[in-house]
């Protein structure tokens, strides 16, 4: 088998028959002999089916309890859960598990769970930064966005979190028993400090209505008929998180800039089309929401004052979105979905260069305005390693750039880079670097392509509207990892050539290729 335990490999392998285990050749054993797991007492076997009353939500949650925990932790869970009996089986499940939860702040940011409706189809990055905005995760050496990410697989582990695999996304649901569970933990009756709340108002909010909200509430959901006026939100001087609802609201008061503790802003289920410039006074705000492509007249022109603003969750697929002025200011930012580069004073290329957590996708636009490999440098993208999908955009239609190319290649600066697009590049002549992905895009200049750097790690490649590319690579090249082919639209190619590892070919409008 090629194992060879001085360099550290091995294998394990599980069986419930003892012949099986004794087929192993003695020379690949790392003991005497097989290694037989005892039995759970059927006592206990008895108290552990008792407690699950013939839930499976029950028995995920007794499975999360006791992993990686030995008999002694086993039969103390038991106890714990006796001495809640006044509650339902399923209740003094979820307790226990509750109350071993660790370190706490794991506890709250579990119960703050609860304000979002049943339900409710929730984004990794949405609960880690609504945890982050209510100040739950621990600041600690480690970024605080990958602590709310050990969080969330601790709530996975133990079942208190349902990760789904949608048509499009990922997403995390909370299951209407442990939703429940967690809103008594929320607000107890017991308790008069109401600390969130989410009011759905059909008829709009009266002035006497939010005179009752406690002006120390720290998370408000709003969700409105008839739009908020100018002051309704002036009282509310400690609020953390807002998020508000409903196609009637169209507008963002002014009185917005009044709110200093707000950290997240979340405007995408609204019909807000524009922001106000006092927007720019929330100097503590750490997360701004919005839905995509809505914005008329572009952001703030003081956007830049945000200076604790980590995630700007908004995109718009129009090149011609004017950017803020001086965003190089924004050096806490981690998320920003794309960037249209201007040759107005700030917002030029060298923007992005201080703006070194930036992570995950971005997209930079109007490359062609960028005079020479020197200015592009400037941005920096080499020390950005977080970054897994990166998009360059020369310009939308045919025309002349006067950018280099260089700025897309060697991928070895980007340890993370898992799809890469390049657009409308006029000196593209190298497949620009090695990623998972690789998608090229009306570069109309490109007759053939050379290889580039580490490209044999390309998985899907994908090259369209490429109306002057004569000939590929030899595929092979690529090596066994290429495993999807899309060629359209490349009306002059005449030849594909050959790779053994495709698993997929599409192709489509290629007029000139041999049949043979």
């Amino acid at each position: 088998m090629g194992l060879n335990e001085t360099k550290g490999s091995w294998c394990l392998l599980t069986t419930r028959l003892e012949p099986v285990a004794n087929a192993v050749p003695r020379h690949l054993q790392m003991n005497d002999g097989p290694y037989f797991l005892g039995k759970l007492s059927d006592d206990a076997c008895c108290k552990f089916k008792k407690k699950c009353d013939g839930l499976p939500l029950a028995a995920k949650l007794i499975g999360g309890l006791l992993l990686n925990s030995g008999l002694e932790k086993w039969q103390s869970i038991v106890k714990e859960s006796l001495l809640n009996e006044y509650q339902s089986q399923i209740n003094q499940v979820l307790k226990v598990s509750f109350d071993h939860l660790s370190p706490p702040s794991v506890k709250k940011c579990f119960a703050c769970c609860s304000i979002f409706p049943q339900d409710t189809e929730l984004g990794e990055d949405e609960l880690i930064q609504h945890w982050i905005a209510e100040g739950f995760v621990l600041k600690n050496n480690r970024v605080m966005e990958e602590t709310g990410g050990e969080y969330l697989r601790i709530f996975l582990q133990n079942s208190l979190l349902e990760k789904v695999q949608g048509s499009w996304r990922t997403y995390y649901k909370m299951h209407d028993l442990v939703h429940d569970f967690a809103k008594s933990i929320l607000n107890p009756e017991s308790s008069n400090q109401d600390r969130y709340l989410a009011l759905n108002s059909s008829e709009g909010l009266a002035e006497n209505t939010t005179r009752t909200i406690p002006a120390s509430i720290r998370t408000l959901f709003l969700h409105v008929k008839g739009g908020i006026s100018v002051d309704m939100l002036l009282r509310f001087k400690y609020l953390h998180v807002l998020r508000l609802y409903g196609n009637d609201v169209k507008f963002l008061p002014s009185s917005i800039g009044k709110l200093p503790s707000l950290r997240l802003l979340d405007i995408s289920s609204s019909g807000i089309r524009s922001l106000p410039e006092s927007l720019c006074k929330l100097y503590n705000l750490q997360t701004l929401t919005m839905r995509d492509d809505v914005l008329e007249g572009g952001f703030p022109k003081r956007m830049s004052d945000l200076i604790s603003l980590g995630h700007l969750n908004y995109n718009d697929d129009d090149a011609e979105f004017k950017m803020p002025m001086q965003m190089g200011r924004l050096t806490r930012l981690q998320t920003l979905k794309f960037f249209n580069v201007s040759q107005e004073k700030g917002c030029g290329i060298e923007e992005l260069g201080s703006l070194t957590y930036l992570k995950r996708s971005l997209s930079v636009r109007n490359l062609g305005l960028v005079k020479g490999k020197e200015a592009a440098k400037q941005a920096k993208l080499v020390e950005k390693p977080d970054l897994s999908e990166l998009e360059f955009e020369w310009e939308k239609e045919e025309g002349r750039s006067r950018a280099s190319g260089s700025s897309t290649r060697r991928r070895k600066f980007f340890p993370a880079l898992e799809s890469l697009w390049v657009i409308g590049c006029l000196q593209l002549t190298t497949l620009p670097c090695s990623c998972k992905s690789l998608d090229v895009q009306r570069c109309h200049n490109l007759t053939s392509i050379k290889m580039g750097y580490g490209t044999a790690s390309v998985e899907e490649l994908s090259i369209r509207f490429c109306d002057n590319l004569r000939e590929l690579p030899d595929l092979d090249l690529f090596g066994p990892s290429l495993q999807r082919l899309t060629i359209s639209f490349c009306p002059r190619l005449i030849s594909l050539g050959s790779c053994r590892s495709l698993r997929s070919l599409s192709v489509k409008r290629l007029s000139q290729i041999d049949p043979s």
